[in-house]
């Protein structure tokens, strides 16, 4: 089953109507909040919004998000996505992008299902010589062969991501990161750029620390509420 976004507006597109009908509009955000329900945690944000510094008459808007979240996009970025939604929400109930849906394309790209991931295969591939001639097998006599990933589709930042973090547990080598990737993907690699993106994904997720509310329940990353 496939999602198209085209009849979705961004939050940001919601955001730049609103500034041109309300030059002077204001966002608070409020210190966001770990709250519980049914044995979920989840991420409460809130949010004012005035049309300009008087508005006696300000919109207020609540957004909760999973804690901590279920997929790449919102694991580790549960805050910022919770503060999108709710800013999308607002400026929807004000009536700006509401055409076809009060959900916005980040909220609906956010949630769609993941696409079902296919492990990369390797090529058996004849070991030689720098001369082009065969190694033979020490045992049968006959040509030594080995397992060539193909490059995968990580991205660069992704690869920089894995070094950074990487260096922060004294791992600096190619062949010292890849010894440590081996058991989180299940296979092993020569080669950072033979990761796939959902692979490097799953190393970078498995690396950062975690998040962890502090002892009032709030996550430690205060906001300033000043008005942008």
């Amino acid at each position: 089953m496939s999602f198209s976004l085209d009849n979705y507006v961004t939050v940001n597109e919601r955001l730049r109507q609103a500034l041109e009908k309300f030059p002077e509009l204001r966002v608070a955000e409020h210190p966001p909040k770990i709250v519980e329900a049914g044995g979920q945690l989840f991420v409460e944000v809130q949010m004012v919004v005035r049309r300009d510094p008087n508005d006696l008459c300000p919109m207020v808007g609540f957004i909760w998000e999973e804690f901590p979240g279920k997929t790449s996009f919102t694991k580790g970025a549960e805050q910022p996505n919770a503060a999108t939604s709710c800013l999308g929400r607002i400026l929807g109930y004000m009536g700006f992008g509401i055409s076809k849906s009060i959900a916005t394309q980040d909220d609906v790209a956010r949630r769609e299902p993941q696409k079902t991931f296919t492990p990369q295969k390797p090529k058996i591939v004849p070991v030689t010589y720098p001369d082009g001639g065969p190694v033979p097998d020490p045992f049968t006599g006959e040509q030594q062969m080995h397992e060539e990933y193909p490059p995968g589709d990580v991205t660069k930042p992704q690869m920089g991501k894995i070094r950074a973090l990487g260096k922060g547990m004294n791992v600096a080598t190619t062949k010292g990161l890849c010894e440590r990737i081996a058991p989180i993907i299940g296979r092993s690699i020569t080669s950072l750029d033979q990761l796939s993106k959902k692979e490097a994904g799953k190393v970078i997720e498995s690396w950062l620390p975690p998040v962890i509310p502090n002892a009032a329940g709030e996550i430690p990353d205060p906001l300033d509420e000043e008005p942008f």
